[in-house]
Protein backbone atom coordinates (compact mmCIF):
# COMPACT_ATOMS: atom_id res chain seq x y z
CA UNK A 1 0.00 0.00 0.00
CA UNK A 2 1.27 3.48 -0.89
CA UNK A 3 1.43 5.89 2.03
CA UNK A 4 1.63 9.70 2.00
CA UNK A 5 3.11 11.02 5.25
CA UNK A 6 3.06 14.78 5.83
CA UNK A 7 4.43 16.80 8.72
CA UNK A 8 4.50 20.50 9.45
CA UNK A 9 7.88 20.22 7.74
CA UNK A 10 9.69 17.46 5.91
CA UNK A 11 13.46 17.26 6.19
CA UNK A 12 15.91 15.36 4.04
CA UNK A 13 19.54 16.33 3.48
CA UNK A 14 18.97 16.59 -0.28
CA UNK A 15 15.90 18.86 0.05
CA UNK A 16 16.43 20.78 3.28
CA UNK A 17 13.28 21.77 5.17
CA UNK A 18 10.10 21.61 3.07
CA UNK A 19 6.97 23.16 4.58
CA UNK A 20 4.22 20.55 4.59
CA UNK A 21 6.31 18.25 2.40
CA UNK A 22 5.12 14.69 1.89
CA UNK A 23 7.18 11.52 1.79
CA UNK A 24 5.61 8.83 -0.39
CA UNK A 25 6.55 5.28 0.57
CA UNK A 26 5.20 1.78 0.93
CA UNK A 27 4.29 -0.04 4.15
CA UNK A 28 7.84 -1.35 4.43
CA UNK A 29 9.23 2.19 4.30
CA UNK A 30 10.71 2.09 0.79
CA UNK A 31 10.62 5.64 -0.56
CA UNK A 32 8.92 6.42 -3.86
CA UNK A 33 9.04 10.22 -3.90
CA UNK A 34 8.97 13.50 -1.98
CA UNK A 35 6.07 15.81 -2.83
CA UNK A 36 6.46 19.56 -2.45
CA UNK A 37 3.29 21.68 -2.11
CA UNK A 38 2.90 24.04 -5.06
CA UNK A 39 5.17 21.85 -7.19
CA UNK A 40 3.46 18.48 -6.93
CA UNK A 41 -0.19 17.50 -6.68
CA UNK A 42 -0.85 16.05 -3.23
CA UNK A 43 -3.77 13.64 -2.78
CA UNK A 44 -5.24 15.18 0.36
CA UNK A 45 -7.67 12.32 0.93
CA UNK A 46 -4.73 9.91 1.32
CA UNK A 47 -2.38 12.02 3.43
CA UNK A 48 -1.38 10.84 6.92
CA UNK A 49 -0.85 14.09 8.83
CA UNK A 50 1.53 14.28 11.81
CA UNK A 51 2.69 17.21 13.90
CA UNK A 52 6.38 18.06 13.77
CA UNK A 53 9.27 17.49 11.38
CA UNK A 54 9.27 14.27 9.36
CA UNK A 55 12.85 13.11 8.85
CA UNK A 56 14.72 9.98 7.76
CA UNK A 57 15.73 7.65 10.57
CA UNK A 58 18.78 8.47 12.64
CA UNK A 59 22.15 6.76 12.56
CA UNK A 60 23.80 6.26 15.94
CA UNK A 61 27.45 6.21 14.88
CA UNK A 62 28.84 5.16 18.25
CA UNK A 63 27.32 2.93 20.92
CA UNK A 64 28.35 0.15 23.32
CA UNK A 65 25.25 -2.05 23.44
CA UNK A 66 27.00 -4.69 25.55
CA UNK A 67 27.31 -2.21 28.45
CA UNK A 68 23.56 -1.53 28.70
CA UNK A 69 23.25 -3.40 32.01
CA UNK A 70 25.46 -0.77 33.66
CA UNK A 71 22.91 2.03 33.44
CA UNK A 72 23.03 4.03 36.71
CA UNK A 73 25.82 1.78 38.04
CA UNK A 74 28.80 3.93 37.00
CA UNK A 75 29.63 7.14 38.85
CA UNK A 76 29.49 10.49 37.07
CA UNK A 77 32.31 12.99 36.60
CA UNK A 78 35.14 10.66 37.56
CA UNK A 79 37.18 11.37 34.43
CA UNK A 80 38.20 8.68 31.99
CA UNK A 81 40.48 6.86 34.46
CA UNK A 82 37.80 6.65 37.16
CA UNK A 83 35.17 5.66 34.61
CA UNK A 84 37.35 2.94 33.08
CA UNK A 85 38.43 1.38 36.38
CA UNK A 86 34.88 1.32 37.73
CA UNK A 87 33.68 -0.16 34.45
CA UNK A 88 36.26 -2.94 34.64
CA UNK A 89 35.21 -3.79 38.20
CA UNK A 90 31.47 -3.87 37.50
CA UNK A 91 30.85 -5.02 33.93
CA UNK A 92 31.20 -8.74 34.70
CA UNK A 93 29.46 -8.65 38.07
CA UNK A 94 26.00 -9.43 36.63
CA UNK A 95 24.19 -12.61 35.65
CA UNK A 96 24.20 -13.39 31.93
CA UNK A 97 20.43 -13.15 31.66
CA UNK A 98 20.41 -9.64 33.20
CA UNK A 99 23.03 -8.54 30.67
CA UNK A 100 21.03 -10.07 27.81
CA UNK A 101 17.77 -8.47 28.96
CA UNK A 102 19.40 -5.03 29.25
CA UNK A 103 20.79 -5.38 25.72
CA UNK A 104 17.33 -6.18 24.37
CA UNK A 105 15.75 -3.23 26.20
CA UNK A 106 18.43 -0.85 24.89
CA UNK A 107 17.84 -2.06 21.34
CA UNK A 108 14.10 -1.41 21.69
CA UNK A 109 14.78 2.02 23.17
CA UNK A 110 16.87 3.00 20.16
CA UNK A 111 14.20 1.73 17.78
CA UNK A 112 11.49 3.79 19.51
CA UNK A 113 13.73 6.85 19.37
CA UNK A 114 14.00 6.68 15.60
CA UNK A 115 17.42 5.04 15.26
CA UNK A 116 17.67 2.82 12.19
CA UNK A 117 21.39 1.97 12.21
CA UNK A 118 24.14 1.74 14.82
CA UNK A 119 27.93 1.58 14.78
CA UNK A 120 28.38 -0.56 17.87
CA UNK A 121 31.56 -1.31 19.79
CA UNK A 122 31.92 -4.89 21.02
CA UNK A 123 34.55 -6.61 23.15
CA UNK A 124 32.61 -9.88 23.27
CA UNK A 125 29.76 -11.76 21.60
CA UNK A 126 26.95 -10.97 24.07
CA UNK A 127 25.05 -8.74 21.62
CA UNK A 128 24.84 -11.22 18.74
CA UNK A 129 21.40 -12.66 19.59
CA UNK A 130 19.75 -9.24 19.93
CA UNK A 131 21.42 -7.90 16.79
CA UNK A 132 20.26 -10.87 14.73
CA UNK A 133 16.65 -10.33 15.82
CA UNK A 134 16.64 -6.53 15.73
CA UNK A 135 14.87 -4.24 13.26
CA UNK A 136 17.90 -1.95 13.59
CA UNK A 137 20.91 -2.42 11.30
CA UNK A 138 24.13 -2.92 13.26
CA UNK A 139 27.71 -2.64 12.14
CA UNK A 140 29.88 -4.08 14.91
CA UNK A 141 33.35 -2.73 15.64
CA UNK A 142 35.32 -5.53 17.30
CA UNK A 143 37.49 -3.50 19.62
CA UNK A 144 41.15 -4.35 20.23
CA UNK A 145 43.51 -3.14 22.96
CA UNK A 146 47.24 -3.77 23.41
CA UNK A 147 49.70 -0.98 24.11
CA UNK A 148 52.76 -3.22 24.29
CA UNK A 149 54.07 -4.00 20.78
CA UNK A 150 54.73 -7.65 21.59
CA UNK A 151 51.04 -8.30 22.25
CA UNK A 152 49.86 -7.22 18.81
CA UNK A 153 49.71 -10.66 17.16
CA UNK A 154 47.82 -12.37 19.99
CA UNK A 155 45.28 -9.53 20.31
CA UNK A 156 44.85 -9.38 16.54
CA UNK A 157 44.04 -13.09 16.41
CA UNK A 158 41.50 -12.68 19.20
CA UNK A 159 39.83 -9.79 17.38
CA UNK A 160 39.57 -11.75 14.15
CA UNK A 161 37.97 -14.64 16.01
CA UNK A 162 35.38 -12.28 17.51
CA UNK A 163 34.71 -10.75 14.09
CA UNK A 164 34.18 -14.24 12.69
CA UNK A 165 31.49 -14.91 15.33
CA UNK A 166 29.52 -11.86 14.19
CA UNK A 167 29.97 -12.67 10.52
CA UNK A 168 28.91 -16.28 11.03
CA UNK A 169 25.70 -14.87 12.53
CA UNK A 170 25.16 -12.84 9.35
CA UNK A 171 26.19 -9.52 10.93
CA UNK A 172 28.55 -6.95 9.45
CA UNK A 173 31.69 -6.42 11.51
CA UNK A 174 35.18 -4.94 11.30
CA UNK A 175 38.16 -4.46 13.60
CA UNK A 176 38.69 -1.26 15.57
CA UNK A 177 41.53 0.03 17.75
CA UNK A 178 40.29 1.23 21.13
CA UNK A 179 42.26 4.46 21.61
CA UNK A 180 45.71 6.00 21.02
CA UNK A 181 46.68 5.33 24.64
CA UNK A 182 45.74 1.65 24.56
CA UNK A 183 46.86 0.43 21.12
CA UNK A 184 50.40 0.25 19.77
CA UNK A 185 51.25 1.75 16.36
CA UNK A 186 52.01 -1.75 15.11
CA UNK A 187 48.60 -3.10 16.10
CA UNK A 188 46.89 -0.09 14.50
CA UNK A 189 48.65 -0.83 11.22
CA UNK A 190 47.60 -4.49 11.36
CA UNK A 191 43.98 -3.44 11.89
CA UNK A 192 44.09 -1.02 8.95
CA UNK A 193 45.61 -3.64 6.67
CA UNK A 194 42.98 -6.23 7.59
CA UNK A 195 40.05 -3.81 7.21
CA UNK A 196 41.36 -2.59 3.86
CA UNK A 197 41.08 -6.12 2.48
CA UNK A 198 37.32 -5.98 3.15
CA UNK A 199 36.56 -2.32 2.41
CA UNK A 200 35.55 -2.01 6.08
CA UNK A 201 34.93 1.11 8.11
CA UNK A 202 36.99 1.60 11.29
CA UNK A 203 36.52 3.65 14.47
CA UNK A 204 38.73 4.84 17.32
CA UNK A 205 38.12 6.81 20.52
CA UNK A 206 39.96 10.10 20.08
CA UNK A 207 41.00 12.80 22.56
CA UNK A 208 38.19 12.01 24.97
CA UNK A 209 40.10 13.36 27.97
CA UNK A 210 43.00 15.60 28.94
CA UNK A 211 44.54 12.53 30.58
CA UNK A 212 44.80 10.89 27.16
CA UNK A 213 46.90 13.76 25.86
CA UNK A 214 49.20 13.70 28.89
CA UNK A 215 49.79 9.98 28.57
CA UNK A 216 50.27 9.76 24.82
CA UNK A 217 52.51 12.82 24.70
CA UNK A 218 54.61 12.26 27.82
CA UNK A 219 53.74 8.85 29.32
CA UNK A 220 52.34 10.41 32.50
CA UNK A 221 48.97 11.23 34.06
CA UNK A 222 45.75 9.57 35.15
CA UNK A 223 45.64 7.03 32.32
CA UNK A 224 48.38 5.28 34.26
CA UNK A 225 45.75 4.52 36.93
CA UNK A 226 43.94 2.29 34.43
CA UNK A 227 47.04 0.24 33.75
CA UNK A 228 47.91 0.06 37.45
CA UNK A 229 44.40 -1.20 38.16
CA UNK A 230 44.91 -4.00 35.64
CA UNK A 231 48.41 -4.77 36.87
CA UNK A 232 50.02 -3.83 33.56
CA UNK A 233 53.54 -2.42 33.57
CA UNK A 234 53.93 0.65 31.36
CA UNK A 235 57.21 1.92 32.78
CA UNK A 236 58.73 1.38 29.33
CA UNK A 237 56.27 3.82 27.71
CA UNK A 238 57.49 7.43 27.63
CA UNK A 239 55.00 8.90 25.16
CA UNK A 240 55.17 9.92 21.53
CA UNK A 241 55.95 13.61 22.02
CA UNK A 242 52.90 14.64 19.97
CA UNK A 243 49.19 15.02 20.53
CA UNK A 244 47.40 11.69 20.60
CA UNK A 245 45.70 12.37 17.26
CA UNK A 246 48.92 13.37 15.56
CA UNK A 247 50.63 10.29 16.96
CA UNK A 248 47.91 7.81 16.01
CA UNK A 249 46.44 9.00 12.73
CA UNK A 250 49.53 8.32 10.55
CA UNK A 251 49.18 4.67 11.57
CA UNK A 252 45.51 4.62 10.55
CA UNK A 253 45.83 5.81 6.98
CA UNK A 254 43.78 3.94 4.38
CA UNK A 255 41.24 4.61 1.68
CA UNK A 256 38.45 3.44 4.00
CA UNK A 257 36.18 5.43 6.31
CA UNK A 258 37.51 6.20 9.78
CA UNK A 259 35.26 7.46 12.59
CA UNK A 260 37.02 9.49 15.29
CA UNK A 261 34.86 9.28 18.41
CA UNK A 262 34.34 11.95 21.12
CA UNK A 263 36.99 14.54 20.14
CA UNK A 264 36.28 16.39 23.38
CA UNK A 265 39.72 17.97 23.55
CA UNK A 266 40.54 18.17 19.84
CA UNK A 267 42.00 21.56 18.87
CA UNK A 268 41.46 23.41 15.58
CA UNK A 269 45.08 22.67 14.67
CA UNK A 270 44.48 18.94 15.20
CA UNK A 271 41.36 19.14 13.04
CA UNK A 272 43.40 20.71 10.24
CA UNK A 273 46.18 18.15 10.66
CA UNK A 274 43.75 15.25 10.46
CA UNK A 275 41.76 16.55 7.50
CA UNK A 276 44.92 17.14 5.48
CA UNK A 277 46.16 13.62 6.23
CA UNK A 278 43.06 11.44 5.88
CA UNK A 279 40.49 11.90 3.11
CA UNK A 280 37.64 9.88 4.61
CA UNK A 281 37.34 11.02 8.21
CA UNK A 282 34.10 11.31 10.15
CA UNK A 283 34.08 13.12 13.51
CA UNK A 284 31.62 11.59 15.96
CA UNK A 285 30.16 13.76 18.72
CA UNK A 286 28.64 12.13 21.84
CA UNK A 287 27.96 15.16 24.07
CA UNK A 288 25.90 13.58 26.83
CA UNK A 289 28.60 10.97 27.47
CA UNK A 290 31.22 13.73 27.58
CA UNK A 291 29.17 15.50 30.24
CA UNK A 292 28.69 12.24 32.16
CA UNK A 293 32.38 11.28 32.26
CA UNK A 294 34.40 14.49 32.04
CA UNK A 295 31.87 17.28 32.53
CA UNK A 296 33.26 18.99 29.43
CA UNK A 297 32.19 19.31 25.81
CA UNK A 298 33.93 19.60 22.45
CA UNK A 299 34.07 22.98 20.73
CA UNK A 300 31.15 22.17 18.46
CA UNK A 301 31.38 25.40 16.52
CA UNK A 302 35.03 24.78 15.59
CA UNK A 303 34.06 21.51 13.94
CA UNK A 304 31.12 23.11 12.15
CA UNK A 305 33.23 26.07 11.01
CA UNK A 306 35.91 23.70 9.69
CA UNK A 307 33.33 22.10 7.39
CA UNK A 308 34.24 18.55 8.37
CA UNK A 309 31.95 15.51 8.20
CA UNK A 310 30.28 15.13 11.57
CA UNK A 311 28.21 12.21 12.85
CA UNK A 312 26.36 11.68 16.13
CA UNK A 313 26.62 8.94 18.74
CA UNK A 314 25.13 8.16 22.12
CA UNK A 315 27.96 6.08 23.65
CA UNK A 316 26.62 3.57 26.18
CA UNK A 317 24.08 3.49 29.00
CA UNK A 318 27.10 3.20 31.29
CA UNK A 319 27.83 6.84 30.37
CA UNK A 320 24.44 8.19 29.32
CA UNK A 321 20.90 8.32 30.67
CA UNK A 322 19.32 7.44 27.32
CA UNK A 323 20.09 6.27 23.79
CA UNK A 324 18.45 9.15 21.97
CA UNK A 325 19.98 11.12 19.09
CA UNK A 326 17.61 14.05 19.59
CA UNK A 327 18.90 14.46 23.16
CA UNK A 328 22.44 14.68 21.77
CA UNK A 329 21.39 17.29 19.21
CA UNK A 330 19.73 19.37 21.93
CA UNK A 331 23.02 19.64 23.81
CA UNK A 332 24.88 20.71 20.67
CA UNK A 333 22.25 23.30 19.79
CA UNK A 334 22.21 24.72 23.33
CA UNK A 335 25.99 25.20 23.24
CA UNK A 336 26.30 26.30 19.62
CA UNK A 337 23.01 27.90 18.54
CA UNK A 338 24.72 29.25 15.41
CA UNK A 339 24.66 25.76 13.92
CA UNK A 340 21.45 25.40 11.85
CA UNK A 341 19.06 22.60 12.75
CA UNK A 342 19.25 21.51 9.12
CA UNK A 343 22.96 20.84 9.63
CA UNK A 344 22.37 18.91 12.87
CA UNK A 345 19.81 16.67 11.21
CA UNK A 346 22.16 16.06 8.28
CA UNK A 347 24.85 14.92 10.73
CA UNK A 348 22.36 12.54 12.36
CA UNK A 349 21.01 11.08 9.10
CA UNK A 350 22.98 11.32 5.84
CA UNK A 351 26.45 11.72 7.37
CA UNK A 352 25.93 8.76 9.66
CA UNK A 353 24.73 6.63 6.77
CA UNK A 354 27.79 7.59 4.71
CA UNK A 355 30.13 6.87 7.62
CA UNK A 356 28.77 3.32 7.97
CA UNK A 357 28.58 2.87 4.18
CA UNK A 358 24.80 2.45 4.11
CA UNK A 359 23.41 3.35 0.70
CA UNK A 360 19.81 2.64 1.77
CA UNK A 361 19.68 5.15 4.65
CA UNK A 362 20.08 8.86 5.31
CA UNK A 363 17.70 10.60 2.89
CA UNK A 364 14.22 10.35 1.42
CA UNK A 365 15.43 9.48 -2.07
CA UNK A 366 13.63 7.06 -4.36
CA UNK A 367 14.45 3.42 -3.69
CA UNK A 368 15.94 3.97 -0.25
CA UNK A 369 14.50 2.57 2.97
CA UNK A 370 15.77 5.07 5.56
CA UNK A 371 12.99 4.82 8.13
CA UNK A 372 10.45 7.54 8.74
CA UNK A 373 10.65 9.51 11.98
CA UNK A 374 8.78 12.52 13.31
CA UNK A 375 10.45 15.01 15.66
CA UNK A 376 7.81 16.83 17.70
CA UNK A 377 7.76 20.23 19.41
CA UNK A 378 10.16 22.07 17.11
CA UNK A 379 9.73 25.84 17.50
CA UNK A 380 8.81 28.37 14.79
CA UNK A 381 12.51 28.88 14.00
CA UNK A 382 12.91 25.13 13.48
CA UNK A 383 15.00 24.83 16.63
CA UNK A 384 14.70 21.86 18.93
CA UNK A 385 13.06 22.57 22.27
CA UNK A 386 13.32 20.90 25.65
CA UNK A 387 10.18 18.92 24.77
CA UNK A 388 11.36 17.81 21.31
CA UNK A 389 11.08 14.04 20.94
CA UNK A 390 11.61 11.57 18.12
CA UNK A 391 9.08 8.86 17.34
CA UNK A 392 9.56 6.22 14.68
CA UNK A 393 6.67 5.90 12.23
CA UNK A 394 8.16 3.32 9.84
Amino acid sequence: MTRFIQGDFLFSAHTGFVSEGVVVCDDAGVVYDVLIPGTHEIPQDKVERVRGVVTPGFVNAHAHLELSHLKSHISRLTGISGFATELMDKRAAFDAYIIAEAIQLADREMYRNGIVAVGDISNNATTITTKRQSSIHYHTFCELMALHPTAADVVMDSGMQLRAQFETAGLGASLAPHAPYSVSPGLMKKIVEENSLRNSVAAIHNQESKAESQFTEHGIGKIQDIYDHRGIDTAWFTGYGRTSLQASLPNLLSSENLILVHNTFTSPSDIRFAEELHERLFWCLCPNANLYIEGELPDFYSFYKAGVRIVIGTDSLASNDSLDIVEELKVIQSQAPEIPTEQLLTWATLNGAQALQLDWAGTFESGKKPGVVVVSDVDRNLHLTRESKATRLL
